[in-house]
């Protein structure tokens, strides 16, 4: 999988029909962003490598999400950076 693969969200009255976004965002964000919707708190205690991605699908961020680094790693190697 590369780090620039497509996705299509669905959400009438929330996510505008046609919109385009060109942040990144992973699937690790999910979790966080499924959460926050829940209207429940992230667990403490754990590092949460995700993003809620909610403020990008309602379109109220440009197309730059500004997040810290995170980095993915191989078993040796760094293999990239989001």
């Amino acid at each position: 999988g590369g780090m620039r693969e497509p996705a299509i969200a669905r959400w009438p009255g929330t996510v505008e029909p046609g919109s385009v976004q060109v942040s990144q965002s992973s699937t690790l964000d999910l979790y966080a962003t499924a959460m926050k919707l829940a209207g429940t708190a992230l667990p403490d205690g754990r590092a949460i490598d995700g993003n809620d991605i909610g403020p990008m699908l309602r379109g109220e961020v440009g197309d730059r999400v500004a997040s810290p680094p995170f980095f993915y790693y191989g078993p040796n190697e760094l293999h990239a950076v989001r």
